[in-house]
């Protein structure tokens, strides 16, 4: 047994150490905190995998809005926890589960270790125990211990992933089979996390291209990438390959709702999916955000938190760097990176006494972490998304001290103290923020028995934001639950004849309207965009998580008239600033279009409500506090209108008073007046240069009782 082997197996015992302490604490602190209620909860963790399990694709419509086609594998288990402890003991049991990753960077830390002793491996021991101090005081961690977050728990796969391609390389006998499987179970477990949620595909890019450190030759550098990013894909399709599949054959698109500019699923508007909050502002703040996050600034998050450790990690990084360039300009070879890693064994072990660092493992290390960091930076910049990176700070700043320690000839005892007097400053000065929690209770959530929970309905739920869909679970079996207002609505797609077809067959007729208190403003709107009555005899419910409007409505059985692409009555309706688009679609290309609609002989000289099937091209948004649209009747006054909430296609409806549809000729003149669009060419879409701006689906007319004197909208 080499003294690297017998290394690993004298670590067992504190390895041990710090996974009870670290469960002991994480047990602690998620009791400390209450029972978790984040937002992400009640809005997708839970309903996402009650959903899978009970086969609820046939009842619900969109309940979570977009997150609703989350791969739903990730959220079983807490889900089962829930529904099968009680809250104070579900969350323990999620705490003790993550407290692993504190566990995983002890392990991390200590293979960057080669200790020669047995002196040395109790001071190696003693400093990756430091190390993973550091890593537990990550405040993204911290802040998702005893939570429904998944961050944390995916992290244990990219972690232990990360740790066996570390160990991986050739030993003094040549014989390196173990190593290329290291290598493919490594890449496989990383690719798990990414399958079981895609925030996590920028490790599985960053891993394969930190496993081609380490290597002499460049046969055995492009193996190893290979094999890891094999794994990577063989992990993916072995946790997210059978979602991918469901979503391309129900939607025509693997990742469904994202990335929809690519795949054009016609259930989504053709737009990516991108939270505009969180963005870089510049290239630079790639560098500086690090020191921010230091002092408290919280860009990247939204709630405060503190975090040191990234910023000394850069600091100790340049240090080193300037310790090798220093090293390399004094022309001292022995101790230059490639001579210490030995001949193509990356843990760097040699016949030296005393502890030294495995150089061509720390380079691994350091490049997974850059290459992670510069991905999440530019694909999401949210701070939650990063508590891999969070965690491996803890060993990488280790790793980092004890090169430059050994490098310029100080004794192993010096980066003790080091890392020491560091983790006492990291502990002292880091806060992690809580996403929200309440005393615990003998149910995680909790409804009165009161409509619509006590007997089977149809719910369709207007609101954009709230955290709702865990209401669906609490519903009879019988019950529907649609939604409104999250993920756009596209008048005719499937999600839109589900939700018809969910509100004509309410178990028994009955049809409940759910909006949250002071957010009601498209609920009418919206019913009749559904061909449902107004609201009426609504009643507060009152939840853990919100005050919910519950109120009655039912079919809308007025008669209608509508006009659509392709109909004869269409091309004559069309006036000044329409143009066809591959003879298939008509757009707008100016900032005024025409329209001369003809009145059906039932409702002239009656009150007409006008709905106007309107696209946005390609998803373009209107300034905030300014209206999307404004439509002028017979030359009046424009008036405003907005796109109904979760639509990008259906506008609020126009009245058009009974003088209006009484016209000698029957036609009532609509004029459309919008902001100016983009290109195709500007888009992306397409080489095409003309500004589009809305594109017309169709016009549906219905007898109104009479027009309102306010602007409804």
């Amino acid at each position: 047994m080499t003294n690297q082997s017998k290394g690993w197996t004298q670590s067992a015992l504190p390895f041990l150490f710090v996974c009870a302490a670290a469960i002991l604490f994480a047990v602690a602190l998620a009791l400390f905190q209450g029972q978790d209620q984040n937002y992400d909860q009640g809005n997708y963790h839970i309903y996402d995998a009650f959903a899978f399990l009970n086969d609820r694709a046939n009842n619900d419509v969109t309940a979570a809005g977009i997150l609703t086609f989350q791969n739903p594998l990730v959220y079983v288990p807490p889900f089962l926890l829930i529904d099968r402890f009680s809250p104070a003991v579900a969350s323990a049991l999620i705490a003790g589960v993550q407290a692993l990753n504190i566990a995983l960077a002890f392990l991390i830390g200590r293979v960057l270790l080669v200790a020669q002793s047995a002196s040395s491996r109790r001071l190696a021991d003693l400093l990756s125990v430091f190390g993973a101090v550091i890593a537990a005081a990550a405040p993204m961690f911290l802040s998702e211990i005893g939570t429904t977050f998944a961050d944390s728990s995916t992290s244990l796969l990219c972690l232990l992933g990360l740790l066996l391609v570390l160990r991986a390389g050739h030993d003094r006998s040549g014989a390196n089979r173990i190593a290329w499987l290291l290598l493919l179970l490594g890449g496989l477990l990383v690719g798990s996390a990414a399958g079981l949620k895609l925030t996590n595909a920028t490790f599985a890019v960053a891993i394969p291209i930190a496993a081609l450190f380490g290597w002499h030759r460049f046969g055995d550098r492009l193996k190893a990438a290979i094999l890891v990013g094999v794994g990577v894909g063989l992990g993916y399709i072995l946790t997210g390959g059978y979602w991918s599949l469901k979503l391309y054959l129900d939607y025509g698109s693997p990742v469904f709702p994202f990335f929809n500019e690519i795949f054009k699923s016609p259930d989504f508007p053709l737009t990516d999916i991108r939270d505009a909050r969180w963005q870089i502002e510049s290239p630079l703040e790639i560098i500086t955000a690090p020191f921010g996050w230091a002092v408290g600034e919280q860009r990247s998050n939204e709630l405060y938190f503190r975090d040191m450790r990234f910023a000394v990690a850069i600091v100790v990084a340049v240090v080193w760097l300037v310790v090798i360039a220093w090293q390399r300009t004094r022309a001292r070879p022995q101790i230059a990176l490639p001579d210490a890693s030995g001949i193509g064994d990356p843990s760097g072990e040699t016949d030296r006494p005393g502890l030294r660092i495995a150089p061509a493992r720390l380079v691994r290390l350091i490049v997974f972490c850059a290459i992670a960091y510069l991905l999440w930076a530019k694909l999401f910049y949210i701070q939650r998304y990063l508590v891999v990176v969070e965690l491996l700070i803890g060993p990488l700043t280790l790793g980092l001290i004890i090169a430059i320690v050994t490098k310029i000839g100080l004794r192993a005892r010096y980066a003790a103290y080091t890392v020491g007097a560091l983790t006492l400053a990291v502990v002292a000065t880091a806060r992690f923020p809580d996403w929200g929690h309440v005393p615990f209770d003998e149910d995680w959530y909790a409804v009165p028995d009161t409509p619509p929970f006590e007997e089977p309905a149809a719910l369709i739920v207007f609101d954009r934001d709230a955290r709702l869909a865990w209401v669906a679970t609490k519903l009879p079996d019988a019950s529907t639950f649609s939604r409104v207002g999250n993920l756009p609505i596209i008048p005719g797609g499937q999600f839109d004849q589900a939700i018809r077809r969910n509100l004509n067959n309410a178990p028994n007729g009955r049809v409940f309207v759910v909006t949250v208190d002071g957010r009601n403003a498209d609920r009418d709107g919206g019913l009749r965009a559904f061909d449902l009555l107004p609201a009426s005899n609504c009643r507060e419910v009152r939840l853990e998580t919100d005050i919910l409007h519950v109120c009655e409505t039912g079919p809308d059985n007025r008669p209608s008239w509508t006009i659509a692409v392709g109909d004869p009555e269409f091309d004559d309706m069309l006036g000044e600033g329409w143009t066809w688009i591959d003879g298939h679609f008509i757009w707008s290309d100016s900032a005024l279009t025409e329209l001369s609609i003809p009145v059906p002989a039932e409702l002239r000289g009656r009150p007409v409500e006008l709905l106007l099937d309107l696209e946005r091209f390609q998803g373009l948004l209107t300034p905030e506090g300014e209206p999307d649209i404004r439509i002028a009747v017979d030359g009046g006054e424009p008036q405003d209108r907005n796109f109904i909430e979760g639509s990008p296609r259906r506008l609020q409806p126009v009245c058009l008073p009974a003088d209006v549809t009484d016209h000698a000729d029957g036609r009532v003149s609509v004029d459309i007046l919008a902001k100016p669009g983009k290109t195709p060419r500007e888009t992306g879409y397409g080489p095409d240069d003309r500004t589009l701006t809305v594109a017309l689906r169709s016009i549906t007319m219905k007898p109104a009782k009479d027009c309102p004197a306010e602007d409804p909208a």
